[in-house]
């Protein structure tokens, strides 16, 4: 077994404690400032355009961090309210689309799930649509 030398442990010793002293005392120069941002500063408005699959070409305006408008065939416009998702952002609404009819809008990345009823039947519509 080797035998440590004392000169060597106090060596080590010194450089450990070299260490907590260069901790500057919190100053007007270096504490930390937070500034509360109004909601324009945190989000700006900005749209999207997609296509469907079934020829539809809504687009995505993502109003805040909570709320989108989808306008849909140049005329049709909602509000939809963010939902629980695992994955993505979803979107929904009880009223507003074709005939005033719910519907959802689940987007992950470029590619989107766009639920809605359709206008005469009121069956449910499934339309995968992508950003263009």
């Amino acid at each position: 077994m080797k035998k440590v030398t004392f000169g060597a442990v106090v060596a080590c010793l010194g450089l450990a404690l070299t260490g907590c002293n260069n901790v500057k005392p919190m100053t007007a120069t270096n504490t930390p400032t937070h500034q509360a941002k109004t909601t324009a500063q945190q989000h700006q408005a900005y749209s999207q355009r997609f296509l469907c699959n079934t020829g539809l070409a809504p687009v995505v305006t993502f109003i805040n961090d909570s709320q989108i408008r989808l306008q849909v065939a140049g005329a049709t416009t909602t509000t939809l309210g963010i939902t629980p998702s695992g994955s993505g952002s979803r979107y929904s609404s009880n009223t507003g689309l074709f005939g005033n009819h719910g519907g959802q809008w689940h987007q992950k990345g470029d590619t989107a799930v766009f639920e809605y009823a359709n206008i005469h039947s009121g069956e449910k519509i499934e339309d995968i649509c992508r950003l263009q």
